[in-house]
């Protein structure tokens, strides 16, 4: 069994719709990044449809090859600018292309990613976070870790509190 400490918790549930766009701009997601919510987490993407190279897909470097980039330039979690745009051609991209129903799973914190900016076709994903709940420790929910892992049970005390 695993420690309190690292019990995966969802944080985060969503459907992602990336719509067909000629914007060339990069927003932040469409920049090379780490998450930065906790050292360890896992993204979950459900592919609602079949994602090629025309409809944008996410694009990560391996473990390996993000602990280098991340000597390379020098990127720090406390540096201001957490986003790059490197081109980076030296590393291998890896895009996350799959069927509709298809499953990937990704440490976000220690895989450089980023979402595609230019894409010909809709894309739809179901994506889910999970952090360890030590995470809450360090965090606005700091008092989560107190609580009982039920969510009905901390929402019940959240509203008998008022």
């Amino acid at each position: 069994f695993p420690s309190h400490d690292t019990l995966p918790v969802i944080t985060y549930l969503n459907v992602w719709r990336s719509p067909v766009s000629s914007f060339a701009g990069k927003g932040s997601s469409q920049l090379w990044h780490l998450d930065h919510e906790s050292f360890t987490q896992v993204k979950v993407f459900v592919f609602i449809r079949d994602v090629g190279e025309d409809s944008g897909p996410t694009t990560i470097f391996s473990k390996a090859d993000s602990r280098a980039i991340q000597k390379k330039i020098n990127y720090h979690i406390k540096n201001d600018e957490k986003h790059f745009d490197d081109d980076l051609t030296e590393f291998t991209k890896i895009p996350l292309l799959g069927k509709r129903g298809d499953m990937v799973l990704i440490d976000t914190g220690s895989c450089i990613h980023r979402g595609a900016a230019n894409i010909l076709e809709e894309r739809y994903l179901l994506t889910i976070q999970y952090l360890p709940i030590s995470a809450f420790s360090r965090n606005k929910f700091s008092n989560f870790k107190r609580q009982s892992f039920s969510a009905r049970t901390y929402f019940e005390r959240k509203l008998l509190a008022r």
